[in-house]
């Protein structure tokens, strides 16, 4: 190897271990403030306030801790939401060598939503299943005057980032009573907001489809329609 060769790799090598070295990994857990239960699946962003470039969401894992990896310290925004609790935001936080492990966040149930969903529902609007979470809409009042893709960003793990919608990351693919939509993109987003949910008897969701889904390594999102809706249409 040349010398001026050996030099470049040399500068390379020094400005990718200059990098890393100023990178910081933080990490956090999510509670409940009533029984201080760990929250699963509640959606962590971490904003830098001083760049309107670097933004990361996660969720939260099974022991309700959630990590990044963050460019460089300074101060940073950290919102957490999860469905029947109120927003948690820590605002102008300043995180650095000295401040890897944020505070544990308890989150504070929010009495209006949930006092109305165990009322006014025969089931529960969410069941976590094995290999299934199963939003049961039409036993909701959530139903009432909202849309499909409304309801579908309510479900645990769903998130939406420039009119598409992830699951844990990964992503989705519509069908509607066990057919796909065939509909991406804001396409599919006017489709599903012009859909009533009152016209929704529940939405599955399947984190790992089977291979007849053809998910393409993502996951499946079926939503299946009040019987009798559709009578008569092709």
């Amino acid at each position: 190897m040349s010398r001026s060769k050996a030099l470049i790799w040399g500068l390379v090598f020094f400005i990718s271990t200059a990098i890393k070295a100023q990178e910081i990994k933080i990490s956090g857990v999510v509670k409940d403030s009533v029984s201080s239960l760990v929250l699963q699946d509640a959606v962590v962003t971490i904003k830098y306030l001083d760049s309107v470039h670097f933004s990361k969401t996660v969720l939260t894992d099974k022991e309700g801790m959630y990590k990044f990896t963050l460019p460089q310290s300074g101060l940073y925004t950290i919102g957490i939401t999860f469905l029947g609790y109120k927003n948690n935001v820590q605002d102008t936080i300043l995180l650095n060598e000295n401040q890897l492990i944020i505070p544990t966040v308890v989150l504070l149930p929010n009495p209006a939503e949930l006092q109305t969903v165990n009322i006014s529902s025969k089931k529960p609007f969410i069941v976590m299943g094995t290999n299934k979470i199963t939003l049961n809409v039409a036993q909701s009042p959530i139903s009432a005057g909202s849309n499909a893709y409304d309801v579908i960003k309510r479900a645990p793990g769903v998130m939406e980032q420039n009119d598409n919608l992830s699951f844990r990351g990964k992503s989705t693919r519509i069908l509607i009573n066990g057919r796909p939509s065939n509909l991406s993109g804001e396409d599919l987003k006017t489709m599903l907001t012009n859909m009533q949910a009152s016209n929704i008897e529940k939405v599955e969701i399947l984190p790992n489809p089977s291979a007849k889904y053809d998910a393409q390594g993502g996951s499946v999102i079926n939503i299946i329609l009040a019987k009798n809706k559709l009578f008569g249409t092709n």
